[in-house]
């Protein structure tokens, strides 16, 4: 789980910190795969996290759960 939330937040922070050229394409948005376990302890909070990606200000233009 820590490895899970260790690296969303990474990706969000350098997502965050990307400024990209001035003649530079729009950026493309980053895809992020949610490996779940049935009967999973720690999903459920892995799950409220991308849930509140939209939140954080990564909407499905910069971010596809």
């Amino acid at each position: 789980m820590r490895t899970l939330r260790f690296c969303l937040t990474l990706a969000a922070l350098s997502l965050a910190g990307a400024s990209p050229p001035a003649q530079a394409a729009p950026p493309h948005p980053v895809l992020v795969e949610l490996f779940t376990s049935q009967g999973c302890s720690s999903c459920p909070a892995a799950d409220a996290f991308v849930a509140d990606l939209p939140r954080l200000g990564f909407g499905r233009d910069r971010v596809i759960p």
